[in-house]
């Protein structure tokens, strides 16, 4: 990513004052502090972080077509700082293959950065604690279609909504894909909602 517009002005200033066009005395404007980003791995703001074994953070470019999402990584993806284990990465390699999407397609976020865990906690305010952090991952994203594994709002399983200019559609997580199989079957189905749009993306 480029300079911002006000940062190059600013060194326009700086060369036109440097040449003696602009004195010292003429005020030029200055640049905007750049946006401290947030740390998912020095995060205090849930209980979350007690028992963490690690974080998991966005992969990929922003600019991808396609948005792949999950609610939160698992203890093991946790502890290597990936959004996913091995087995979760290779089943999800697996189901963007037989839909013909290409890894570099895709944009990967979490909606929480850190592994749920029991105990005495509220979701509702693990996401709002996150609420910074999943902004910055989907600033300046142009995901066309985002597929969601898991998630807490049941009643969205299996559908497709229209968020903008967005298809979206929940599924089941991975990691209940992998404790059941048998779940693959209705998975597919609910990926078929979206094949026809993803053939409508250019590149994809």
């Amino acid at each position: 990513m480029g300079p911002s517009p006000e940062h190059q002005m600013t060194a326009y200033f700086h060369w036109l004052q440097d040449r003696g066009v602009l004195y010292p005395n003429i005020p030029f404007p200055k640049a905007p502090k750049e946006p401290e980003l947030l740390d998912p791995r020095t995060c205090r703001a849930c209980p979350l972080e007690q028992s963490r074994p690690g974080t998991a953070y966005a992969e990929g470019a922003k600019e991808a077509p396609i948005h792949i999402a999950i609610f939160a990584p698992s203890r093991e993806a946790a502890s290597l700082g990936s959004l996913f284990s091995r087995p979760e990465r290779e089943l999800l390699g697996n189901i963007l293959k037989a839909l013909n999407i290409e890894k570099d397609q895709a944009y990967f976020t979490t909606r929480l950065c850190c592994p749920l865990a029991g105990g005495d906690f509220s979701v509702g305010d693990a996401l709002n604690a996150c609420r910074g952090l999943y902004d910055q991952q989907m600033a300046g994203t142009k995901a066309q279609v985002t597929i969601q594994f898991g998630g807490v709002d049941r009643s969205t399983l299996g559908k497709v909504q229209q968020k903008d200019s967005c298809l979206v559609l929940t599924t089941y997580s991975l990691g209940a894909l992998l404790q059941k199989p048998e779940l693959k079957r209705e998975v597919w189905q609910h990926l078929q909602q979206i094949a026809p749009s993803l053939l409508t993306i250019p590149y994809c």
